[in-house]
């Protein structure tokens, strides 16, 4: 023992590392390196005045990695040191172990050094994790060696740690070394590590579904909550490396350094150098601010707030993957895919983080030479943009491909449709794919011409559907039954064929058997299918087959008044209703006859069945209602169906049978007879089809299937018909004219049954029993037949239809049906053929000559030959065009044959150059009206006969001639080249306004600088509205008028030239100071075409407070003929209704896309007109020329319709000579942002419309005196239209709005206040009540 106050001998240093060598190694988890711990501080309690502290702490500041020494195990022996002076009072904190191994870093670890030298706040583990991983990248050290003494215990320390782990247990669950089944965390979800919750919890964190956690700290561990708080303020450098750094939290010194940096460079960046991509430690996600650079994108629930790097807020949108080019340090090319990337929008920069790319296995380096380093990949060098390091994205070339056009990408992808290569490109689904742009996107590929050509599909029908029964009916005749050899086959009755017709509104089906494909055949089932009816229809369907278009064809049609329409060739799509119901209908007779094994020579029995099932069967034209519902107005009754084919007895009513015979014989069931109560049934004993009232049913059983068949029926008979059981006896067979008997009980078969009695087989029927009456539950098949004598003498009368409410308002439908038969009384055919083969084909050939002479006459083309034709010229072909003149009654006046050219075939800039050519003006037309009426003018009409024929042809167009001309040579077609215009051709328009404005320029007219369809005869007091070939004069006098027609007629042909009482559509009618303009008759016909005549009557045209929503996703469109309604709706308000205004313009918003409820919306204007079908526009002059308007708007009004952006509706109105000249409404471009906003806008376009009327009131020489009042409900608008400084709350209102102001200034418009209830323009701007309607209307319209 040393003596006391003797100083002690220094230890060595390896008496003081092997011990805790030694206890080191014998750590094998969390237990055993505490226990290891408690060793070391055993031993170093003992041992502790024997050992000098400072030479300790002298090893540790001088300790630094030996050769060929691991950074780790340098690591370890610096942890071994701080463990010794750990229980001492010289314990080192973590900040000083920190400058302890910075200090003593080897000199290879320099650019690791400098990276990290301004980081203080970094703690110690995230420091070490961090230069663990730099020396994996360095590979430090590149050439190991054994190390020095001091490493010798650590080697043999790991020599033995590995021998161990070698016999360790194996897991058979994880198939890994080191534990066993039970102690494995994967098979025990239980005993999962922290470390591995850890990365759980972040992986949740990532996706958004981890819950927000508190850190506990021990408030009394000072060390601990100093880690802690070292461990919040590192983010963004060490995200590189540190695996578990907190994404939530920030260094603000740093991050206030680096957005500073960010910020300068935005500021001093252009827009395309704002599209690098800044590789950023800091960031712990991808950022990406285009949606358009995604390759794939999904859209978060719910967008998340994210702190930006300046501090502001931003929302991330989506997440999804981006792809970018890059070139390595060799000049490879290829592509890097970043995933998990952030969609923000708001963000300045797009950020590549570092944290990510190190997650993966890349590593990257900062320094004079950064460069990134992709996991088994190449290295890419970084450039350097304001202290900024960005990744070198490839721009220029797309890479392993070359650019190309679409259509050389259509010849390499196996010339796949340019649309689908295309979208893939667009929807990013394939990569390597750049399109440049060409002029030839739509040039058609002649390879795929040649390759892929096929039939056009055929266009789905938008045809009005038939509303009332035998309106429209489709008619198809079926092919030749054949043999299984092929061979036709004669059926029972000689049958061969069947002719079909279905009704289009009910879809009621009726099938004829025929023996043959004649004409003789299908005139007879014609016949009989109008006299069942009982009236023939109006409109007959049919494909182009021979036997409907024969001369006795069409004279029947003529007689009968008969309507036809003709499908094209090969195309049965256009006469589906038919070609579906002949496929239901022997789709059902065909199961059926192969269930019950029936022969074939009875076959047609099962077609007349299944025509029976199919009218009593639900149909989906028909919303579910069965065709038998919808033709008689009742439900059908099913009781008494049974199976077709099924074994039945029937009753034998012979007289005189033996007391032991039979009394029922075997049979089968066949169908139903016509206005009969009973059951056809064949009786295979006596080969007859009978009808009883008696039979027995059994189901189950199919006598034609059984072994006995072949004795049941023979093939060499022929089957007779008896109408009763009791004419069943085979002795007296019925043979008197067999064969139309057969027909008719064959044809008979599909009436729907009458419910006849059927005999139970468990009960005995009484003989006392009383007959039934034969009129208890009779439903006939038509509701047109005539009364049914019953065996009572009582007489059933068919049942009228459901829709027919009364016998008055089936006259009203049969009155509406015969204004049409009265219209087409006049046989009006459609081809040359059917004109020269009906009955009136005499009168229809002197038409035609008629026509011939007068474009002789007229000297309207040149007769040529056809090699007169220069080379690669197209010749225009032609037909000729047949119509019925009838006046306003539908009384016949005359057949008229007009030559038209098919335009269609001309080829621009060969052909025709301009086309366009200007038409008159509505707005002149009724300025033309009112100075009429004030200036006490005479309004007159002049028609032009063939006025295109008149106007010479400019450009040379080779016609060829129809047939029937009679200037053909040895049947050849004739070629003519045109010497003047002709109807079809594209240019015709333009070429007869000029010679028609030439004309009038001759006459010492003088056209309008405004409108160039308004001319002026100064000295003969003429003005003249031009509308094509339709010419509105105003003359003071009659002599006047005279003197133009005498001249005009000079120059063309003039057809008619009287006071007008009709012009465009539009009745004129004219008294002392008063003009009144309305289209009523358009009304009435608009009325009966949609089968509204008897429609309840409403006050407004649109229902008040009602906006129509655009259709919904899951909503189906209306199959109703809304686009068409639409249009005639928007002819009226045009013109004479502007009271629809409003209803019109709200009904043209959804034309893309209509709905139920705006079908219904559509057809309450429809009821609206029908109680005020008589109003119109009438000007007086009592009120005078003078201007007046009103504005208004509704200013928000889109906000109750979700789909409109709260954008307000425009209306104005402006009115003369006390009526409405110009009434619009209009949906605002831009969003108001207050209601004297709105109305300022609604002022700015009422003015626009002001200077144009007072323009033409100029030319018409009534010019206007004083300003033009313009009348507004809103103070404040008013006010800003006579303010010229700009305020706070209207400066940002475009100048276009603020032409209002000059028109003020110019005293060209006067704008005034006027009460909301008194404005008549509020009626445009919204739907109103009843009551404020009717009083804005009478304001308008009287």
């Amino acid at each position: 023992m040393p003596r006391s106050g003797q100083r002690r001998s220094k230890p060595s240093t390896s008496a003081v590392i092997e011990p805790v060598a030694r206890a080191v190694q014998d750590e094998r988890n969390e237990e055993d390196g505490q226990r290891a711990l408690e060793r070391l501080r055993a031993y170093f309690q003992k041992e502790q005045d024997e050992i000098n502290l400072e030479s300790i702490e002298e090893e540790l500041r001088m300790c630094k990695p030996s050769t060929g020494e691991t950074i780790e195990a340098w690591l370890l022996r610096i942890r071994q040191f701080e463990l010794l002076l750990s229980s001492t009072e010289r314990k080192k904190t973590d900040s000083e172990m920190l400058s302890i191994i910075k200090r003593n870093l080897p000199k290879e670890f320099h650019e690791f050094k400098i990276r990290y030298a301004l980081m203080e706040g970094v703690d110690k583990e995230t420091y070490i994790k961090a230069l663990k991983k730099w020396a994996q990248y360095l590979q430090y050290p590149k050439k190991s060696s054994p190390g020095g003494e001091d490493n010798t215990s650590l080697i043999s320390f790991r020599e033995e740690k590995a021998k161990e782990l070698k016999n360790q247990d194996f897991c058979k669950y994880c198939k890994k070394k080191g534990h066993s089944k039970d102690a494995c965390w994967k098979a025990n979800p239980s005993k999962k590590p922290d470390w591995v919750k850890e990365k759980e919890w972040k992986r949740k964190l990532r996706a958004g579904d981890a819950p927000s956690r508190q850190r506990h700290v021990n408030t009394s561990d000072s060390n601990q909550q100093a880690n802690i708080a070292k461990e919040k303020s590192v983010k963004w450098d060490l995200s590189l490396l540190a695996d578990d750094v907190d994404d939530n939290t920030s260094s603000p010194q740093n991050n206030h350094e680096r957005s500073s940096t960010m910020k300068d460079a935005v500021h001093e960046c252009d827009q395309s150098q704002r599209a690098l991509w800044i590789v950023d430690s800091g960031s712990s996600r991808h950022i990406c601010p285009n949606r358009e650079e995604f390759t794939k994108y999904e859209e978060l629930e719910h967008p998340t707030r994210i702190n930006g790097v300046d501090g502001a807020c931003v929302e991330a949108k989506g997440t999804g993957s981006v792809q970018l080019s890059f070139k390595d340090i060799d000049g490879h090319q290829g592509f890097l895919t970043l995933k998990n990337v952030l969609h923000i929008p708001d963000s300045k920069f797009h950020l590549m983080s570092v944290k990510e790319l190190t997650s993966k296995g890349a590593h990257v380096f900062f320094g004079m030479d950064a460069f990134v380093e992709l996991p088994r990949g190449p290295r890419i060098k970084m450039n350097q943009y304001h202290q900024l390091f960005t990744f070198p994205q490839v721009h220029e070339v797309a890479l392993m491909v070359k650019e190309a056009t679409l259509t050389r990408w259509h010849a390499r992808l196996g010339h796949r449709s340019k649309s689908a290569i295309d979208k893939m490109v667009k929807g990013n689904v394939v990569n390597g794919v750049t399109l440049t742009p060409e002029n030839t996107t739509n040039r058609p590929c002649g390879t795929c011409a040649q390759a892929n050509m096929r039939k056009a599909p055929v266009p789905k029908l938008t045809r009005v559907r038939a509303q009332a029964p035998n309106q429209r009916v489709f008619t198809d005749t079926t092919g030749i039954i054949k043999g299984e050899d092929g061979k036709a086959l004669e059926l029972f009755g000689g049958t061969t064929v069947f002719q079909v017709y279905v009704d289009d509104a009910t879809r009621r089906a009726k099938v004829y058997p025929m023996k043959k494909k004649t004409q003789d055949e299908y005139l007879l089932t014609l016949k009989e299918y109008i006299t069942e009816v009982g009236q023939p229809m109006i409109t007959l369907r049919s494909d182009g087959a021979a036997e409907f278009q024969t001369p006795e064809c069409a004279k029947f049609y003529a007689e009968y008044r008969i309507k036809r329409e003709i499908t094209p060739a090969d195309t049965p799509q256009y006469n589906g209703v038919a070609e579906r119901t002949i496929q239901s209908i022997f789709r059902m007779a065909r199961a059926m006859r192969l269930e019950a094994q029936v022969p074939l020579r009875l076959a047609p029995f099962s077609v007349m069945f299944a025509t029976n099932i199919y009218n009593c069967l639900g149909h989906k034209a028909l919303h579910g209602h069965t065709p038998h519902q919808a033709w008689t107005g009742h439900v059908p009754g099913l009781s008494n169906f049974r199976t077709f084919g099924c074994k039945v007895w029937v009753n034998c009513t012979q007289k005189h049978l033996p007391k032991f015979a039979d009394r029922a014989r075997l049979g089968v069931f066949l169908g139903f007879p016509k206005n009969n109560k009973g059951f056809l049934c064949y009786i295979p004993d006596t080969n007859r089809i009978v009808v009883t009232r008696h039979p027995v049913f059994d189901e189950e059983c199919f006598p034609f299937a059984s072994e006995e068949a072949q004795d049941l029926f023979s093939h060499d008979e022929d089957v007779i018909m008896n109408e009763d059981e009791s004419q069943a006896e085979p002795q007296k067979p019925m043979v008197h004219d067999f064969d139309m008997e057969m027909m008719d009980q064959l044809r008979s078969a599909q009436e729907v049954p009458e419910e006849p009695p059927v005999m139970d087989p468990d009960k005995e029927r009484s003989n006392d029993e009383d007959e039934p009456e034969a009129g208890d539950d009779l439903a006939p098949d038509d509701y047109v037949d005539s009364p049914v004598h019953t065996k009572h003498g009582r007489t059933v009368r068919p049942p009228q239809p459901f829709w027919i409410a009364s016998p008055a308002a089936l006259a009203i439908s049969l009155s509406a049906v015969e204004s049409v038969i009265k219209a087409k009384k006049i046989f009006e055919p459609k081809t040359y053929k059917e004109a020269i083969t009906c009955e009136d084909s005499d009168e229809w050939k002197e038409s035609i000559q008629t026509e011939v002479n007068t474009l002789l006459a007229n000297d309207t083309f040149r007769i040529i030959s056809a090699s007169e034709v220069p080379s690669g010229r197209r010749v225009v072909k032609s037909k000729w065009v047949f119509k019925v003149k009838c006046d306003n009654q539908g009384n016949f006046l005359s057949r008229k044959t007009r030559l038209v050219a098919k335009g269609f075939t001309e080829v621009p800039g060969v052909d025709f150059f301009e086309i366009f050519h200007p038409v008159g003006k509505g707005i002149t037309f009724r300025l033309l009206c009112a100075k009429a009426v004030c200036k006490d003018y005479t309004l007159y009409h002049v028609d032009i006969k063939g006025a295109f024929l008149h106007a010479t042809l400019q450009e040379e167009i080779y016609m060829q001639l129809p047939p029937g001309t009679g200037l053909e040579e040895s049947g050849k077609p004739c070629t003519v080249r045109l010497k003047k215009s002709l109807y079809g051709l594209k240019q015709a328009g333009r070429d007869w306004y000029c010679a028609h404005s030439d004309a009038l320029m001759e006459m010492g007219f003088k056209r309008s600088v405004v409108d160039p369809c308004l001319f002026h005869h100064e000295h003969h007091h003429l003005w003249l509205h031009m509308y094509v070939d339709d010419d509105l004069i105003a003359a003071r006098s009659r002599s006047d008028f005279d003197w133009f027609v005498e001249e005009f007629s000079k120059h063309f042909s003039v057809g008619s030239a009287t006071i007008a009482q009709h012009y465009l559509g539009i009745r004129v009618q004219q008294g002392k100071g008063l003009v009144k303009l309305d289209q009523q008759a358009s009304i009435e016909d608009l009325l009966v075409k949609y089968n509204m005549e008897n429609a309840k009557g409403v006050n407004t045209p649109a229902a008040p407070g009602v906006y129509l929503d655009k259709i919904k996703e899951n909503e189906e469109a209306t199959k109703e003929p809304y686009r068409s309604l639409v249009g005639a709706l928007l002819y009226l308000g045009m013109h004479t209704r502007p009271d629809i205004a409003y209803a019109v313009n709200e009904l043209t918003r959804h034309c893309e896309q209509p709905t139920d409820a705006h079908w219904t919306a559509a057809k309450r204007v429809l009821r609206y007109l029908k109680d005020s079908k008589e109003k119109g526009l009438e000007f007086r002059k009592e009120k005078g020329m003078i201007l007046v308007a009103a504005a208004d708007s509704d200013w928000a009004g889109g906000w109750k319709d979700k789909d409109n952006e709260a954008k307000s509706t425009s209306g104005y109105v402006i009115s003369i000579a006390g009526s409405v000249l110009v009434a619009k409404t209009k949906r605002q471009t831009t969003t108001a942002l207050s209601s004297c906003e709105a109305e300022y806008v609604s002022l700015a376009l009422a003015a626009q419309e002001i200077v144009h009327c007072r323009q033409i009131l100029c030319d018409l020489q009534e010019e206007q005196s004083n300003a033009t009042r313009l009348m507004c409900d809103n103070v404040a608008a008013c006010e800003l239209t006579k303010s010229e400084t700009h305020q706070q709350r209207s400066k940002h209102i475009a100048i276009r709005y603020h032409f209002i102001r000059e028109c003020v200034k110019r005293g060209e418009i006067q704008v005034q206040w006027l009460s909301g209830d008194k404005n008549p323009a509020d009626m445009f701007t919204k739907p109103l009540g009843p009551a404020l309607f009717k009083r804005h209307l009478n304001e308008l319209l009287g």
